[in-house]
């Protein structure tokens, strides 16, 4: 899980765009 989820936060990085629900989403699977 952590891969992709590492995977999709490097991709959206690259191209500059992290839509407001992939961001909620991967903030949740964070710690803290």
């Amino acid at each position: 899980m952590r891969a992709w989820a590492a995977r999709i936060g490097v991709e959206v990085n690259l191209r500059g765009r992290i839509p407001a629900a992939v961001r909620e989403a991967f903030e949740a699977e964070q710690p803290g």
